[in-house]
């Protein structure tokens, strides 16, 4: 048995990952457990006990709205718990335009007061907030159980629900379907490559000459999952010649990476990664006040005292565990790339009918994906005199094309890392050291389009990619899995001779 097949440590179906009270991911450790969670396999959905908070609500808040269903509502109705009244107000005026029929929406608010402490136990139980002198402020919006789906629909684009800390998360938003599906539309730039730009810039001028301007262009850097960066200086150019905003997401690049801010009025980062959530306005961009008033005028400070505590502890060694994850996925994604088609290619070297055919199509990496644009947007030292203690790196996220979908099932299901529906988050919970910094993977089209598989392979995202997130386990350990997950990868296909 090898090295590799020795150190798995991935969960079992439904498990929370990692695995403590307030987890952000579930375990779904084969590729038939996506596809199964995708079309709502009974064997799937009844064994998850937690689950990404677009997806799913935790079982906390869950129990909560259901007593609050019980004690509050009226027969035939359903409830979302949303975390302020003003969040409560949006989420009805978003049923009422939404509603194919005149739906009635209430909202209650309930105060419940701090617990009492047991007298009869010194220490805080696992299960009692940390902080017991705050109240909890309910609001809750009922509607007919009819309207569940479209109020769920509200909850998972525009993450209002509560947080699972306060029933006892924070989804982000699908940038493109809320738009497309709920704003004022959208073009779609899929590929964002150069050749795009000159399409860019006629739809801005066409929609500026029908007194309908473009209002904003949004990306990221780099992209997820095929890890592009777009050419943000001359998209720079174009939208001040449109005066448009340029509203950046990097998540995946992360600030110890790049460095965006000079091409963006807006960067906005993820709550659930490794760094866990901002939103910066830039101030040198010609719309900066109007931007500023607008998020005084509009902004609530909605998030859990705990939630706070455990966003403030992951920024104390932010830097350095993005400077192990980035030479980890360094190492992973140059030894990936080693054994793919893509670099047979590019080394002139031809695949003959005595060699092994590789299973590997392409390794996905900021490295060799448009490096110009990622360099131009790559964080530089301060100082060239002064090697930085944490240099700019690649990030820590690789999508793997496979020849097959059978190689790519064969892959994910025999990786050793945990498998589920993000990439490498904080252990999310206070009652935790920081550090739990895990690799992931996840069969990212199957698990993200299944009902648009065609419409994603338009723009290059195929079936058969997994994508993996790197974290901070010992180098070794993970190119042990990736190796032995890709040689049951090569013999699912009949290509190892």
């Amino acid at each position: 048995m090898s090295t590799a097949e020795t150190s798995l440590i991935t969960s079992e179906l439904g498990w929370p990952v990692p695995y403590i009270p307030h987890a952000i991911s579930v375990s779904m450790p084969t590729w038939e457990d996506n596809r199964g969670f995708a079309v709502g396999e009974a064997r799937v959905v009844d064994a998850l006990t937690t689950g990404y908070p677009r997806f799913m609500p935790h079982e906390s808040v869950k129990l909560l709205g259901g007593i609050c269903e019980e004690k509050f509502g009226n027969p035939g109705e359903r409830c979302i718990l949303v975390s302020s009244a003003k969040l409560a107000e949006a989420m009805r005026s978003f049923l009422h335009i939404h509603s194919p029929s005149p739906v009635a929406v209430r909202i209650a608010h309930h105060v419940l007061p701090p617990p009492t402490p047991d007298p009869n136990h010194d220490q805080v139980s696992e299960n009692q907030e940390l902080c017991s002198d705050q109240s909890l402020e309910l609001d809750i919006v009922f509607f007919p159980a009819e309207s569940f789906m479209l109020a769920k629909t509200c909850w998972e684009l525009s993450g209002t629900g509560v947080f699972s800390r306060r029933a006892d998360r924070f989804p982000f938003i699908c940038t493109l379907k809320l738009l497309q599906n709920w704003g004022p539309g959208c073009h779609f730039f899929g590929f964002g490559a150069d050749d795009d730009l000159s399409e860019v810039r006629r739809v801005a001028q066409e929609a500026a000459s029908s007194g309908a301007p473009i209002t904003a262009l949004f990306c990221e850097v780099p992209s997820n999952p095929l890890l592009r960066t777009s050419n943000l200086v001359e998209l720079r150019r174009i939208a001040d010649e449109f005066d448009f905003l340029i509203v950046v997401d990097d998540t995946v690049g992360n600030f110890v990476n790049v460095d965006i801010m000079s091409y963006s009025d807006i960067v906005v980062t993820s709550l659930t990664k490794v760094f866990s959530g901002s939103l910066v306005l830039n101030p040198e961009r010609r719309h900066y006040t109007l931007l500023r008033d607008h998020l005084k005028a509009t902004y609530e400070q909605v998030c859990w005292h705990e939630d706070l505590v455990r966003l403030e502890v992951n920024s104390r060694n932010f830097a350095h565990r993005i400077d192990v994850m980035n030479r980890n996925a360094e190492a992973v994604a140059d030894w990936l790339w080693s054994q793919s088609e893509a670099y047979d290619t590019a080394h002139g070297e031809s695949q003959n009918s005595n060699s092994k055919k590789k299973v590997i199509t392409k390794v996905f990496f900021p490295k060799w994906e448009r490096r110009e644009n990622y360099d131009a947007c790559r964080r530089q030292p301060a100082s060239p005199a002064v090697a930085p203690l944490y240099p700019s790196g690649f990030g820590n996220m690789l999508t793997i094309l496979f020849s097959n979908e059978s190689a790519a099932r064969a892959f994910y299901d025999n990786l050793g890392c945990e498998k589920g529906p993000t990439i490498v988050a904080e252990g999310a919970d206070v009652r935790f050291a920081p550090g739990t910094n895990f690799t992931i993977a996840c069969p990212y089209t199957l698990l993200s389009h299944y009902s648009e598989l065609d419409w994603a392979a338009e723009w290059g995202v195929l079936v058969n990619v997994v994508r993996v997130s790197i974290g901070m386990e010992d180098k070794e350990t993970i190119l042990g899995w990736v190796k032995y997950a890709l040689e049951a990868a090569e013999k699912a296909s009949g290509s190892q001779l």
